[in-house]
């Protein structure tokens, strides 16, 4: 694809083309610290080589090739911004500039400027000799092929990854530091961006602010965080209010139903039980499936059936809400069903994202093996950092909490993405699976690094004693 197509060009043909600081203010981790990073000139050298080269890599990676339009890709730039069918940044953005070449530059750009402020917010929360490492660690995560291939694509998966380390940054930049109204407005803004990328997003912001409502009230933060509590919640309520305007999750809806209920007997039954029409005519489709190996089966309805428009009726109007009834009337499945092989979704490639990075991309093999590894590898460095940090004292920081809750709703996202679509899932948990893995990181980096600060000071403690 030509990168000077228009974004009205977009809408109209959907075609896939494919050393020691000068300023020792920082103490321990959250105690009091100033969130300003003071670097002498060796260490200054060494944040610009940095970020100059976290830069050129992602930029080189944006532009390796054209951009990849998808069919996806028309329909949010034919999206209206509120109650559309997709949520509003992204719409938004294609509406503003003036072709698809252009919207990569912005992704490239934004991505650039989060991911150098959370490196800069995490570095803020460990001692000077210990920063650069920090930076290095989370702009080589910024870099990882599961961050980057997205770069090229005109979908909101790059946007929400980048407003996701931005809404990291923001967090610690609020309530490790001292919280003040400007640092509240600013995570207030860079929540409602995220809660804008895609639909689950605005679940998490919900969740993330009770539980700054509840940091607030537990630290005595007083009205700064209650505040900033009730702003979150409100922008994600009205997020929650166009989707539904919308009727965006209906199409979703009905993919899950074709796979995870259609194909199987005693659900079909469940449901029509609880009101769903034709069940009869839902079982007949199912009898002339004829599944691969290797795959779930899918029962698709042919909407232009006249035996089944009562059943496409109900699940454009009921379809949600009776499968949110199943959801909370069978707990085990919302655990379990993610875990069954062959996975129940289909159209996802069979987990592979290749496809979305473009062939000219080029892959930094070392860092993804390193900072991308298994989900057990992750598991296990996530309980050894909540360990250390409770061994360092940090289980006594509330700011240390709200990053392990940001973890922690990287689970509940991944969860909300799945469950809320059976078509191309792999994709839909992409941003909710950083999550995780980029909360793992920054609580290992700030762990190890009070682990090491608490040495030293003892350490030096015992050469005191030693010399009195």
């Amino acid at each position: 694809m030509d990168a000077r197509t228009s974004t009205a060009e977009i809408a109209r043909d959907p075609e896939v083309v494919c050393d020691r600081a000068t300023s020792e203010r920082i103490t321990t981790p959250g105690a009091g610290a100033s969130t300003r990073v003071f670097i002498s000139h060796p260490t200054a050298f060494a944040t610009v080589a940095l970020l100059a080269a976290f830069s050129g890599y992602r930029i080189w990676q944006g532009f390796a090739g054209p951009p990849i339009v998808w069919p996806d890709s028309a329909d949010y730039a034919r999206s209206a911004v509120w109650a559309g069918t997709r949520p509003p940044l992204v719409p938004m953005l294609l509406g503003v500039v003036p072709s698809a070449a252009w919207f990569v530059g912005v992704q490239v750009a934004v991505g650039v400027l989060a991911w150098g402020a959370l490196a800069f917010a995490v570095a803020a929360r460990l001692h000077p000799r210990l920063r650069v490492v920090a930076m290095v660690a989370v702009l080589a995560f910024g870099s990882t092929t599961a961050v980057v291939r997205w770069d090229r694509s005109v979908l909101s998966e790059s946007l929400a990854m980048s407003t996701l380390a931005l809404l990291l940054a923001a967090l610690l930049w609020a309530f490790a530091g001292t919280t003040t109204w400007p640092r509240i407005g600013a995570l207030v803004v860079v929540a409602a961006a995220f809660a804008s990328v895609r639909d689950p997003d605005l679940w998490v912001v919900w969740l993330l602010a009770a539980a700054i409502g509840v940091e607030a009230v537990v630290s005595g933060r007083g009205r700064h965080g209650i505040v900033a509590a009730l702003v979150l919640a409100a922008c994600a309520g009205a997020m929650l209010g166009g989707s539904l305007a919308a009727a965006r999750g209906a199409t979703n809806v009905e993919h899950v139903y074709v796979v995870r209920v259609f194909p199987y007997a005693d659900r079909v039954d469940w449901f029509a039980r609880h009101g769903m029409p034709d069940a009869a005519r839902v079982k007949h489709y199912s009898e002339g499936v004829v599944t691969e190996s290797g795959t779930a089966p899918v029962v698709g309805i042919d909407p232009r059936d006249p035996s089944v428009r009562s059943l496409v009726r109900w699940l454009h109007d009921d379809g949600a809400a009776t499968y949110l009834r199943w959801l909370v009337e069978h707990p085990t499945y919302v655990a379990t069903e993610p875990l069954r092989r062959p996975e129940r979704a289909y159209n996802f490639a069979d987990g592979d994202l290749g496809a979305y990075s473009g062939p000219e991309r080029t892959e930094l093999g070392v860092v993804d093996r390193v900072l991308f590894p298994s989900a057990l590898i992750v598991a296990a460095v996530g309980v050894v950092a909540l360990g250390v940090g409770f061994a360092s004292g940090l289980g006594r920081r509330s700011w240390w909490w709200l990053v392990v809750t940001f973890g922690a709703l990287g689970v509940v996202h991944m969860a909300i993405a799945w469950h809320g679509d059976g078509m191309e899932t792999t994709r839909h948990v992409s941003v909710g699976n950083v999550q995780v893995r980029l909360a793992v990181l920054v609580l290992a980096l700030v762990a190890f690094g009070a682990a090491l600060q608490a040495r030293r000071v003892r350490a030096a403690g015992t050469d005191a004693g030693r010399s009195g």
